[in-house]
C-alpha cells in the first residue's frame, strides 16, 4: 500500500509541475507577443514610422518570424541596427482600478534587427536577450516597412 501512494505522489507532481523546454520558452514570447494591439517598425536612418494594427496582420507577423526557431547566441560586435520594432499591449486590468483607460496601451517588447546578419535583440520586460534567427526570417524581418 505505501509503494502505491509513493508512486501516486510522484505521478501526480510530476503532472501538475511538467516539463519546460528552450521551444516553451520561445514558444511563450510567441504567445505573449501575439497578444499586441499594435506593433510600429522604425527603420534605421529613416523617419518614418510603420504601423500594424489589425490583429489579423498581428497574427499573420507573429508566425513569420517563427519565434519557436530562435536559438539564443551572442550578438556579434559588428552588428548594425537595421529595424526596430516595438510591440504595444494594453495595460492589465486591475480589479477595482478606475483610472485604467482600456484604449491605452503601453510598451511590452521590443525586437531589433541587424544589417546583413540573422540576428535579432529582444527585450521584454526589461530581459535582454540575442537570438540567432533563420536567414529567411531575418530577410522578412529586414524587409518590412519599405
Amino acid at each position: 500500500m505505501k509503494k502505491y501512494i509513493i508512486l501516486l505522489t510522484i505521478l501526480m507532481i510530476s503532472l501538475l509541475t511538467g516539463c519546460k523546454s528552450k521551444d516553451n520558452e520561445n514558444n511563450e514570447y510567441a504567445t505573449s507577443l501575439s497578444k499586441s494591439q499594435k506593433i510600429e517598425i522604425s527603420v534605421a536612418d529613416s523617419p518614418d514610422v510603420y504601423l500594424i494594427d489589425e490583429k489579423k496582420d498581428i497574427e499573420a507577423f507573429i508566425k513569420k518570424i517563427t519565434a519557436d526557431k530562435w536559438e539564443l547566441k551572442e550578438l556579434p560586435e559588428e552588428a548594425e541596427l537595421a529595424r526596430e520594432y516595438i510591440f504595444y499591449q494594453s495595460d492589465t486590468v486591475k480589479l477595482m482600478d478606475r483610472t485604467n483607460n482600456k484604449d491605452e496601451v503601453k510598451e511590452a517588447a521590443k525586437i531589433i534587427t541587424y544589417k546583413d546578419l540573422p540576428y535579432i535583440k529582444f527585450t521584454m520586460n526589461e530581459l535582454e536577450f540575442s537570438f540567432l534567427i533563420s536567414e529567411e526570417t531575418a530577410q522578412y524581418l529586414n524587409t518590412l516597412g519599405n
